[in-house]
Order: structure tokens, then C-alpha cells, then sequence
């Protein structure tokens, strides 16, 4: 196993895994777990392989809680992507590493569907959490938390948050996150659930805290005055251009404002602390020297839901580009090789899904879905009401006439590779747009909190030039950057194949494992394989083997 892993570091392997919902079959990453196992056998590895080893396993657990959750069909989903080097010596040790993260659906911190839970580490806090962290950190039933009882699912049979609970903590010990640190990031899980208690009513046509003594426990967990907190939650300032001079103005929200800006502030928090996760993880593991290394990406699978919005959008566009390289490396190139080499061969037809990945991402001629998001949230940057249904218009001005989109009443469907799927306009421009106002980040950065201050370093002063960037332009650029890294390597797959929709072992859905199969590709990909000549090593290279 060792000369095995050598053999494609010098190649640089890259490891995709993918399932229909984005879990993995096993409670690590898959190549992760036995490639460090098997090289601790075979190497008696150094101390600082072994330690690099110890916090490759910690990190799984780790971004599991603050990433992963229950959905109606995974009891453990991962709800964000992370492409994960492990870099090698020349010896074969692991000697580094690198994780890079991609969107992670904070949304699901303040809303999700029935039957889901949010984050697992917001219950495994409440189960889990001592007497003395339970008194000091406010924490009670789980029932009691407006952004857990929402969807009426708080317990799933096969995970125990209690012992888990444990297995994180002792994680972030194991990663080196020091004490204090591991107190307060677990004092602001506490504070993003005490911020989902604050409610709003209307006084007049503005809205006013419920109940002020709500704001009294997250103010304390955050380390930030309570006057200001409701201040910052009920008006925010705006910058209005008079002539050529710039003036602020205070602004008093509605209700409905009010409960976006409290949610926003839940996300960032809650993001910003799983960021930090990573940076802590990466500093742990940074290797200065880069030799030989193997990628390791895990990546929502593709999703359809009853109902699908902008981050089902996102996850299936990144599935799309990914099944791009797949065709193009795997069906494409291969086919063409042979036919350069003047082999004789019988052409396999397959789909090419680059027509799909234009659809959404194209800049001009038409322009895509993306782009059009985009103009739409420039040109309507201050107008809630309304947005998503103008996009909409424009989408069917646009591409009504493409192939793979058809538009409906109350939003667009697109022929992806995986099927069709329809998708609800409704908070497509307020989650692209994806702002956190200033006044939200100075209020963090007015934090007694050192910790909380460094998870806002925004520089609120300088100049803001051009469009601000958009959760689309983001995730676009994300999956370009991941798209250049995966074709600098030699990929291996690993699919995934969902047996049900029961979650239980045993049962079997024919039908269903066929589409996954056929949509895939799986089996094109095979009759490529078996037709021709799979097995590719220069003469030096085979004869060491």
C-alpha cells in the first residue's frame, strides 16, 4: 500500500467522491483513513507524521459538527465542499496539508426544511454541554431555541450527540486550539441560538424588540452592549450620494428587515467560526515546501428537492462542472487518444453536459443565469420586493428559447445532467447578494471579545470600487479554481450509488440505482474502459512496479 500511495503522489492523485446527497459511506474520508493507516504500518511513522496523521483523522469530526447535518435523505450530510491535500515526502510520510472549503449553506443556521435539523453541533452543545457551560452559557431544552424548533426534528437514531459532543471538543484539543479559544467558539454556538430568540413586533410601521430581555444573553455571549445590539437590529445606516458629497442615514427597519438582519448576523457568525475552524486546522498542517500530494474532494451530491432554491441552484451547478471533467477525461480525451493514435474504434456516444454549464454560467451570447442574477442584484440593490420576480423576466427574455431551461410561473426548471429540476425563485437575489451590512460588522468589531473581533477584520474604511461580489460570482470562481486544480491531476472516482429513500440497509430500489447509474455515466464510462486500454504507465514506471 505504501509504494502504491508513492506511486501517485509523484502523479499528483486527486480523489473525487461523490453520492446523490453528499454523504460519504464511511465516518472519514475515504482514501484519508487508509492511506494514513496503512503508511503508519508500513512506515513506523516520525512524530511529526504521526501528528500530522492524528489531526488529518481529528479534522473530520470536527468540520462534521459545524458542517454536516441531518437531511430528509441523510441522517449525516455534509452541507458544505472541502478539496483536502495531503502532501507526502519523498519517503512516502505524510508531512502536510491544505483544506479549502466552499459553500457552506449557513442559511440552514436559521431556516431548513421539516423533518431536518440544522448544524450538528448546536445539539450536541445542548446534550453534551457540563452543568457549569449549561449555567454559564444559558443553554436549556432543545424546544426552547427558535432556530431548532422550527422544523420539529431534534433527535436521529444513530447519532448520539451527547458522546459526540466529546469527540469535538476533543478535536479542536488535538488540532491545537487552546482552551480559551475552545471556550469561545463554543460561546458564540451558544449566542447565534440566543439571537434566534429575539422576536419583533410592529410599533407603527417600524419594528421594535418583543421582548428586550431576550437581548440580555447574547449581548453578554458576544461581548457587546445590549443598547446597541437592539439599535443595530431594528436600523441600520445607509449612504446616500448628494451631488458629489456622501452622506449616511440612519434607516428604521420593518419587521421583516429586522429578522433578516438578526439571521445575517447569526450566519456570519456561525461562518466565521467555521472558517476559523479550517485556518486553525491549515495552520496545524501547513507545509511550506510542497512535494508530492493527493487531493481528496467531497462534495455535496446532486439534489433535488420538493423544493429547490438558490443553494440547490449552487450545489448542482459545482455537481454540473464536476461531471464536466468526468465526461472530459474519462470519455472525451480517452476516445480521443485513440483515434490520434490511429487505433481503430468504435465512437461511444455520451452526453456532453458543457451545454448545461454554459446555460448557467456563460457571460455573454447569451448570457447565463449567473450572470443575469447578477445584474439584476446590481440594478435592484436597495429593492427587496420584487427582484426575483424581474429576474425571472429576464431569464425569459434571455434563454426561454434554450434547449435545457424551461421557465415557470414562480421560477425557471433546467435539464441537468441528473434530471430536471425545478427551481423556486423565491430568495434568489437576497441570498446572492449574501450582505452583511456594515453596521453588523462594526458591532462585532465593538466586541470586549478579542477572539470575536478577529473573526471581523473587514476593513470598513476602504474604497469600495466596481459591484460587490455576489454568492453566485463566488461560487463560480470556486468551481473554476477547483476545476484547474483537479485537471493538473491524475483523477481517481469514487461514486457513490444510493441503494433507497428509506435509510435503512437492505433495501434495494432498483429503479433508482439504474438512474443514478445512467445519469452518471457509469456506463459509457465502462464500455470506454473495457473497449480500450485502460491501464496507462510509461515503460520505466511499469517495470518498477
Amino acid at each position: 500500500m505504501g509504494k502504491i500511495i508513492c506511486s501517485r503522489c509523484y502523479e499528483s492523485g486527486a480523489t473525487v467522491e461523490s453520492s446523490r446527497d453528499g454523504a460519504l459511506v464511511s465516518p472519514y474520508p475515504l482514501s484519508l483513513y487508509p492511506t494514513c493507516q496503512s503508511l503508519k504500518r508500513a512506515y513506523c511513522l516520525s512524530a511529526p507524521s504521526q501528528h500530522v496523521k492524528d489531526i488529518i483523522l481529528q479534522s473530520n469530526p470536527l468540520l462534521e459538527a459545524f458542517g454536516n447535518a441531518k437531511t430528509v435523505r441523510n441522517n449525516n450530510s455534509s452541507r458544505f465542499g472541502k478539496y483536502f491535500e495531503i502532501q507526502f515526502s519523498s519517503g512516502g510520510e505524510p508531512d502536510g496539508g491544505k483544506i479549502s472549503n466552499f459553500l457552506l449553506e449557513k442559511s440552514r443556521v436559521v431556516m431548513r426544511n421539516p423533518g431536518e435539523r440544522s448544524f450538528h453541533i448546536f445539539y450536541q452543545l445542548i446534550e453534551g454541554a457540563t452543568g457549569e457551560q449549561k449555567s454559564s452559557l444559558g443553554i436549556t431544552s432543545l424546544d426552547y431555541y427558535n432556530y431548532l424548533n422550527q422544523s420539529g426534528s431534534y433527535k436521529v437514531d444513530d447519532i448520539n450527540d451527547k458522546s459526540d459532543f466529546q469527540e469535538t471538543v476533543h478535536a479542536m484539543e488535538v488540532i491545537g486550539i487552546s482552551g480559551e479559544d475552545r471556550g469561545l467558539v463554543l460561546q458564540i454556538v451558544a449566542g447565534v441560538l440566543h439571537l434566534g430568540n429575539i422576536n419583533f413586533r410592529e410599533a407603527g410601521n417600524y419594528a421594535a424588540v418583543e421582548s428586550e430581555e431576550f437581548l440580555a444573553f447574547p449581548a453578554f455571549l458576544l461581548g457587546i452592549d445590549q443598547k446597541r445590539l437592539k439599535e443595530k437590529l431594528t436600523s441600520r445606516k445607509m449612504d446616500s450620494k448628494w451631488g458629489s458629497s456622501m452622506e449616511s442615514i440612519d434607516v428604521t427597519l420593518n419587521v421583516e428587515q429586522a429578522c433578516y438582519t438578526r439571521d445575517a448576523l447569526s450566519k456570519a457568525l456561525h461562518s466565521r467560526v467555521f472558517d476559523f475552524l479550517v485556518e486553525s486546522i491549515n495552520k496545524a498542517i501547513v507545509k511550506v515546501h510542497q512535494e508530492f500530494n493527493i487531493g481528496v474532494l467531497d462534495i455535496y451530491g446532486f439534489e433535488i428537492f420538493q423544493k429547490n432554491g438558490f443553494e440547490q441552484f449552487c450545489i448542482n451547478f459545482v455537481n454540473e462542472k464536476l461531471q464536466q471533467i468526468f465526461i472530459e477525461l474519462t470519455l472525451k480525451a480517452e476516445q480521443e487518444e485513440y483515434v490520434q493514435e490511429g487505433i481503430r474504434w468504435t465512437p461511444i456516444e455520451y452526453f456532453n453536459n458543457k451545454i448545461v454549464c454554459d446555460l448557467i454560467e456563460s457571460k455573454l451570447n447569451p448570457p447565463g443565469i449567473m450572470s443575469i442574477l447578477d445584474d439584476v442584484c446590481a440594478t435592484m440593490h436597495a429593492v427587496g420586493e420584487g427582484a426575483d420576480q424581474t429576474m425571472l423576466q429576464k431569464l425569459r427574455v434571455a434563454i426561454n428559447s434554450h434547449e435545457h431551461f424551461n421557465s415557470w410561473n414562480q421560477g425557471f426548471i433546467i435539464h441537468h445532467y441528473a434530471g430536471k429540476v425545478s427551481y423556486d425563485a423565491e430568495g434568489f437575489c437576497e441570498r446572492n447578494r449574501d450582505v452583511l451590512f456594515s453596521d453588523l460588522i462594526e458591532l462585532m468589531q465593538s466586541s470586549e471579545i478579542a477572539f470575536i473581533r478577529a473573526l471581523f477584520p473587514d476593513n470598513l474604511n476602504a474604497e469600495k470600487k466596481g459591484r460587490p461580489t455576489t454568492a453566485g460570482s463566488k461560487i463560480k470562481k470556486q468551481a473554476n479554481d477547483l476545476v484547474q486544480t483537479l485537471m493538473k491531476c491524475t483523477p481517481h472516482y469514487i461514486r457513490c450509488i444510493k441503494p433507497n429513500e428509506t435509510k435503512k440497509p437492505k433495501d434495494w430500489e432498483e429503479s433508482r440505482v439504474k438512474h443514478q447509474v445512467e445519469y452518471l455515466g457509469l456506463k459509457e464510462n465502462i464500455r470506454v474502459r473495457r473497449a480500450g486500454y485502460a491501464y496507462r504507465r510509461v515503460f520505466r514506471k511499469f517495470l518498477n512496479r
